[in-house]
Parts: C-alpha cells; sequence; structure tokens
C-alpha cells in the first residue's frame, strides 16, 4: 500500500500568516483565523475540477485572484494537473487546495490490470454513477480495495507534488456510495484529517432563485440531490461534517450565475457553509483526458457566466453587508 504522507510531511509548505480577513484569506498553512472567529457565518467558495484542463484552471486562478473563491479541488487525473499545480496552486498560496478524487471520467492512474473492475483496457474509466453504486453493492471486497487503491494513488500524486490537500470530495459525488465514502475516509485519516465534504444540499434557498432559465437546471439536479440525501441517511446521517454544516452548489450545479449565487449567499444561516463552483474561461484548446459529459459541462458558455459571477463587485459586496467572512477548510478548527 502507498504511504500517504500526514500534515506536518507534505512538501513545499508555505510560511505561516498569523490571520486573515473577511475578504482575504491567509495563506493556506498555518490557517489560524482571527477575524473570521468573530463572525457568525463563514463560507468557503470552492471551484471543482482544478486540473481537468487549461480553461479550468486559468478560471480558477482569476476567480480567486480577482473575485470571491477561497478553494479549489485538484483532479490528480486532470489531463492539466501540472499545469495546475505549476501555474496556479504555487502561484497563489492562499488559495486552499484539496483532493478531487475521479472514478468516472478520464483515465486512471493505475494500469488497468491493477483495477480491472473500474477501467477498459485502455485504462478509462468504465463506470458512471448509477453503474458504480451497483459495483461497490455487488462487487464485495475486490470492488472495494480497487477503488481504494486508485483513489489513494491520486492522493499521493497530489501530495507528491508538494500540495497540501485541506479537504476531500469527488468528481460527480462518487464518494457519496457508502463503500467508496468509508475508503475517503481512511484516506483522511491517513493524510491528517482534511474535511470529507457530506454532499447533500438544503433545499432552499435555491426554490427562490429556480425561476426563468434557472427553474430547468433546478429540476433536473434535484434527482441527484435526492439520491444524495438517501445515500446519506443510510448510515444515519453519520456522515454530517462537524466543521462544514452545509454544502450549496448542488441543485444549481451548471447555471450558478450572479442571482443564484448572490441569493444563497444573502440567505446563508448561521455556521460554514461551503458553495461548489465550476467556473471555466472560454475553451480554446483540445479537451482531452475525460469523457463526453465532461467536455460538454466545461464548453458550455455557463461556465464562462459562472466565472464572471464570481469576479463581480455585486457579489463581494454581498458579502461584505451580510458580515459573511470568507475561509478555507484550513482555516476551520
Amino acid at each position: 500500500m502507498t504511504r500517504l504522507f500526514g500534515p506536518m510531511a507534505t512538501a513545499a509548505r508555505l510560511p505561516q500568516s498569523p490571520g486573515l480577513s473577511s475578504l482575504e484569506p491567509s495563506p493556506r498553512n498555518g490557517c489560524e483565523s482571527r477575524s473570521a472567529d468573530v463572525m457568525s457565518r463563514k463560507l468557503i467558495v470552492n471551484a471543482d475540477d482544478l486540473g481537468l484542463c487549461r480553461a479550468v484552471n486559468e478560471a480558477v486562478e482569476q476567480a480567486h485572484r480577482q473575485g470571491i473563491l477561497t478553494s479549489a479541488s485538484l483532479m490528480a487525473t486532470g489531463a492539466a494537473f501540472e499545469h495546475a499545480v505549476d501555474q496556479v496552486i504555487r502561484l497563489n498560496p492562499m488559495l486552499g487546495v484539496g483532493a478531487h478524487l475521479c472514478l468516472t471520467s478520464g483515465r486512471s492512474l493505475l494500469p488497468p490490470a491493477e483495477i480491472p473492475l473500474l477501467v477498459n483496457a485502455d485504462g478509462t474509466f468504465r463506470h458512471g454513477f448509477v453503474s458504480l453504486l451497483k459495483l461497490m453493492r455487488s462487487g464485495g471486497q475486490d470492488a472495494a480495495r480497487q477503488v481504494e487503491r486508485e483513489l489513494e494513488a491520486q492522493v499521493f500524486r497530489i501530495q507528491a507534488a508538494g500540495v497540501a490537500i485541506d479537504h476531500l470530495n469527488s468528481h460527480r459525488h462518487v464518494h457519496m456510495i457508502p463503500t467508496i465514502f468509508e475508503v475517503v475516509q481512511r484516506l483522511s485519516d491517513q493524510c491528517g484529517g482534511p474535511v470529507v465534504r457530506v454532499s447533500t444540499e438544503p433545499w432552499f434557498p435555491h426554490v427562490r432563485s429556480a425561476l426563468g432559465r434557472r427553474l430547468p437546471r433546478f429540476v433536473s439536479n434535484a434527482p441527484k440531490n435526492v439520491v444524495l440525501k438517501m445515500l446519506n441517511r443510510q448510515q444515519g446521517d453519520e456522515r454530517s461534517s462537524h466543521r462544514v454544516h452545509r454544502v450549496y452548489g448542488i441543485l444549481g450545479s451548471g447555471c450558478m450565475d450572479g442571482a443564484t449565487l448572490s441569493t444563497t449567499i444573502r440567505h446563508l444561516p448561521v455556521g460554514v457553509s461551503e458553495l461548489l463552483t465550476h467556473p471555466a474561461i472560454a475553451v480554446n484548446e483540445p479537451l482531452q483526458g475525460m469523457d463526453a459529459g465532461d467536455r460538454a459541462f466545461v464548453s458550455s458558455l455557463d461556465r464562462v457566466r459562472e466565472l464572471e459571477a464570481l469576479v463581480a463587485p455585486t457579489l463581494r459586496t454581498t458579502i461584505e453587508s451580510t458580515n459573511t467572512a470568507l475561509v478555507r477548510f484550513c482555516d476551520l478548527p
């Protein structure tokens, strides 16, 4: 089994900072938050899919430097992984970084012979969410072991690049499948306890913003949220994070425009919330290392609109007016 680094053994750690303001988090290691502690609402604004392609990488950097993005989840299997590490993470030490584990798109890190239940002969992942759920229920220990080996390889690749991981989640929320969640929780324990996302979203306030062109997206995402909630309840809601109290961005996934983001922020309850986003700039590169669904998703103009929303001055004003502290996972006690 590959040995994973603990929190103090990761290479290329960055200098500690004494604190952060409500709009400007401190460098990613050290992460003691004084001003966030006195504010009743804390918000992590996270971008999934960092490393998937350069269009995503460039949008993440722009949303972080010019907007409200505080965190990003890095795909070890992404075609632009090295670009993300060299040109985004290392140049932006205030960006929190986690692992975006993948079992449904692109190619695995391990060779097909080692994980034949998960990939085709060419190494591409063979399952979507539903078929992966079925495999985990019928494949027994062999399937679980293969998942653990592949996900462990993905975490190790990120750590070996000198990146300190402060959270774990997954592409298309597959870690919410009970057996896979147990694997990811073990990986978290081995890495010193980075936060594992619990991918279920409250129905409100998105019902308020599910109007006009956003309504079809809300309706199409609602069954996904129902399934994720059911999977979570199968565990007796034992997965509920004591550090992040709620997650937003599942129901609005694919259409997190300015109105949706503003409505969500204005109605945040007291506590720690994560807002997950998927920004990208206009794609002008061949999209490799992903399936057709990801290519369509990344190429959508909604990705550009999401980026525009994240950098809009009006959203920053909303955060200030609601006395919301922007933080990262590593800022949480």
